[in-house]
């Protein structure tokens, strides 16, 4: 999750979108099966190795934000464009910005326009979630998908593309003109991007190369996945749950939580001779 804070300083004082786009998207992200770091487009240089970027609040890029962004387009990267991508360059509307910051071509209305994205079938992405909706009432300015070549996977209450994606040479783009992406449709894109899930269900997962932890609401057993074989151990009791696995399943209460450690197994290759 990738914010641009100065260009959040181009949304009106009492505009609510940044906390849309920000605050309220939390919930869901949370619940994609993986862990989600979050962090300032300046840091984009330093965390190049990751496979799915949500561009959050990038509706001002300057020149150096434009080519950190750039520089991710390849290796199957999937880049996630939010509201009103590149909408400015040096403080006017420009569609041709947004096309070039998106490989998508965008289209802008200064008029209000209902942001409410209908999913339709037809797509890996979406298929199974037709009855699915997201979004917010009108707002303005507002941003549309008009590509003849993009996969059209939502569309606004008016019929405009509200939801599309757009293979590129070595990268993914995907836009939406709204806020607040399900967690349902969340969990297919980093699926799409190569991203490890550790849990098949919208549980709250935290993870890191040495910890684990997942958060339920629902009480009942869940299958844990592990990106390579681990022993794993509850942190808290110290009691083994699997050794040399890279699945084990746990029964958890109602609203409870597991902490996990998850130690690798020792390398069998001989230590270099000096």
């Amino acid at each position: 999750m990738v914010i641009d804070e100065q260009s959040l300083c181009y949304l009106r004082r009492d505009d609510p979108m940044g906390h849309r786009l920000l605050v309220q998207q939390l919930p869901a992200l949370a619940r994609i099966g993986a862990p989600v770091g979050h962090y300032l487009v300046s840091d984009l240089p330093r965390i190049a190795d990751r496979k799915v970027f949500l561009l959050m609040t990038s509706f001002a890029p300057t020149a150096a934000d434009r080519a950190a962004i750039d520089a991710l387009k390849r290796d199957g990267r999937v880049l996630v464009f939010f509201y009103a991508p590149g909408l400015y360059r040096e403080g006017k509307l420009s569609e041709a910005a947004m096309n070039e910051l998106t490989g998508i071509k965008l289209r802008v209305s200064v008029a209000p326009l209902e942001l409410r994205v209908g999913l339709r079938p037809g797509h890996a992405l979406t298929t199974g979630l037709e009855r699915v909706a997201y979004g917010v009432g009108p707002v303005a300015p507002a941003c549309w998908a008009d590509d003849p070549a993009a996969t059209v996977l939502g569309t606004l209450p008016d019929g405009r593309a509200g939801l599309v994606i757009k293979p590129q040479a070595g990268w993914t783009a995907v836009f939406s003109a709204a806020p607040l992406l399900p967690a349902s449709l969340l969990r297919r894109i980093a699926r799409l991007g190569g991203v490890h899930q550790y849990v098949d269900s919208e549980d709250v997962v935290w993870a890191s190369r040495e910890m684990l932890a997942v958060s339920v609401f629902q009480p009942g057993k869940r299958r844990i996945t592990l990106p390579r074989a681990a022993t794993v151990r509850d942190l808290y009791s110290g009691h083994d749950i699997a050794a040399s696995a890279d699945r084990f399943e746990v029964s958890f209460a109602p609203r409870a939580t597991w902490l996990f450690t998850i130690t690798p197994p020792r390398s069998t290759t001989p230590a270099a001779t000096r």
